[in-house]
């Protein structure tokens, strides 16, 4: 008997530990709001592109999802934490690169422009980047926007926390300008409730490839599991998912990509 029992204990912790080991992971997704692609205020359930692309992946992992609803800067900062797993639609760059995995392929590719507005009455329209020195513009905090735009000198960049935010502080007077992605304006105008027409998109815009990740955070619980969501995800690409999203959300696959 004293043989038997350290025996049926020891296969009980054998036991349990396969069924720890077997339990399928849950990924939790940073989604916020910004139409057309993510929409995460007053929606019965987030919905959107990132949801669309990650659920069939993770099914065929037999993996769980968790839905996390932050405001963008929140969700980057929980990224970079480990407190969520992954994050849609992010630019790539060095600094974000230390505490990111971008996942590959890229989860939206398309050509745009990086664009600029202003009140109707600014007395004199943009039409060069040197035109925004000494001038205040509403910028999306901890955004990236194309190379170069960091460096331009004497521009006070007010942060807010969404581009709805930013085209409201415009109309309000308390900034002079703006700046977001063409293709995805008027998502923010109509999340602001403004008219377009409200507003003026100035001469001046810097036209771009725009390549967006998933991000996964390197400090996440579950980094272990990346190799196998990044090879399924290659698979899924490969398989036509990522293009019949594409035609979906209206997103005009540039070049590069094909």
């Amino acid at each position: 008997m004293n043989v038997i029992k350290p025996l049926g204990l020891l296969f009980l912790l054998l036991f349990s530990l396969c069924s720890v080991a077997a339990t399928p992971p849950t990924i939790r997704l940073a989604q916020y709001h910004s139409p057309p692609y993510y929409f995460a205020e007053n929606e019965l359930a987030p919905t959107g592109l990132a949801i669309d692309l990650l659920r069939p992946v993770l099914h065929q992992l037999g993996w769980q999802l968790q839905i996390v609803v932050c405001p963008f800067p929140r969700c980057l900062k929980m990224l970079e934490r480990g407190e969520v797993d992954v994050m849609p639609g992010l630019l790539r760059n060095s600094e974000r690169e230390i505490f990111i995995h971008f996942v590959q392929p890229p989860m939206m590719s398309f050509h745009s422009s990086f664009v600029f507005y202003a009140r109707p009455e600014n007395p004199t329209p943009l039409a060069s980047e040197q035109q925004l020195q000494g001038h205040s513009i509403a910028v999306m905090r901890d955004a990236v926007y194309y190379s170069g735009f960091q460096q331009i000198p004497q521009l006070n960049k007010i942060p807010v926390v969404s581009e709805a935010k930013a085209l409201e502080m415009v109309l309000q007077k308390r900034v002079d300008f703006t700046i977001m992605v063409e293709e995805t304006a008027a998502g923010a105008f109509n999340t602001a409730g403004i008219a377009e027409t409200e507003l003026v998109k100035q001469p001046f815009s810097v036209a771009s490839d725009i390549l967006g990740y998933f991000g996964f955070s390197k400090r996440s619980a579950n980094a272990k599991y990346l190799p196998q969501l990044e090879r399924a995800m290659t698979e899924q690409q490969k398989l036509g998912l990522y293009q019949r999203m594409w035609q979906r959300y209206d997103i005009a696959e540039h070049p590069r990509t094909k």
